[in-house]
């Protein structure tokens, strides 16, 4: 059977009332979604700038925790006492040289932990990925966005031309990077107005308290800068 008519005729108020209050809430602020990203300190990666030029030698983090590729347990459950959630696995050759063969996660730490509880040595090359994505330290950090967003990582090893590890790029590192950009460009632009920023802790700067030595004397910058200028409205006159 069909519905009665006068059970619709609230129907479009209703849609009218949830389309204008969405675009209220879009006006006000973000989404309770973006607002949880902030709340929750999600390290959600923002639009870099397009004259971004730091490269990853700049942003990387080169304090990294490394493991072998059979390492102790001892040394297995000091990384994972850490706040990381990535691990290069690192290679010795016979003449010493070290280099980096692997990228072995958290959760698989954890497994291969689990897995081999009564060994003396962690095999942690039969858990790790061989073929991490890695890049050069002359790497633009304005592209490893790209790859973090487009390709999910997490992690991004930098390596030089032998491929030995020099340091690793996370998203706190990009936001970071980010962060600290947009604030360099806005002081830059600042500057070029000719005022000081507000937002600057460090550039603190009275004009009023800045004295010129002239040789008339002794003067406040206003009075030496609009000087000229009258005597020209004068010798015009």
């Amino acid at each position: 059977t069909a519905l009665p008519i006068w059970k619709f005729r609230f129907l479009p108020a209703i849609m009218v009332a949830v389309v204008v209050a969405k675009w209220v809430g879009d006006w006000i602020g973000h989404s309770l979604y973006h607002a949880l990203l902030h709340v929750k300190h999600i390290p959600y990666l923002p639009d870099p700038h397009k004259s971004m030029t730091t490269m990853a030698r700049d942003a990387m983090v080169s304090d990294v925790v490394t493991l072998k590729e059979d390492d102790s347990a001892a040394e297995v459950e000091a990384a994972m006492e850490t706040t990381h959630n990535g691990f290069p696995v690192l290679r010795t050759d016979d003449t010493g040289r070290t280099y980096m063969v692997g990228l072995i996660t958290r959760s698989y730490l954890e497994r291969a932990v689990r897995e081999n509880i009564h060994q003396a040595l962690i095999p942690v090359k039969d858990y790790m990925d061989c073929t991490p994505y890695t890049v050069l330290p002359e790497y633009p950090v304005f592209n490893a966005f790209t790859l973090f967003k487009n390709l999910g990582l997490r992690h991004l090893c930098v390596v030089d031309d032998l491929f030995q590890l020099r340091g690793i790029l996370t998203r706190k590192d990009l936001e970071r990077a980010a962060h600290d950009h947009e604030h360099k460009r806005k002081l830059e632009k600042l500057k070029r107005k000719g005022r000081p920023g507000d937002d600057d802790d460090r550039i603190k700067i009275d004009i009023n308290s800045v004295k010129l030595k002239d040789p008339i004397g002794t003067r406040s910058t206003t009075e030496s800068l609009s000087a000229p200028l009258l005597e020209n409205e004068t010798t015009k006159t």
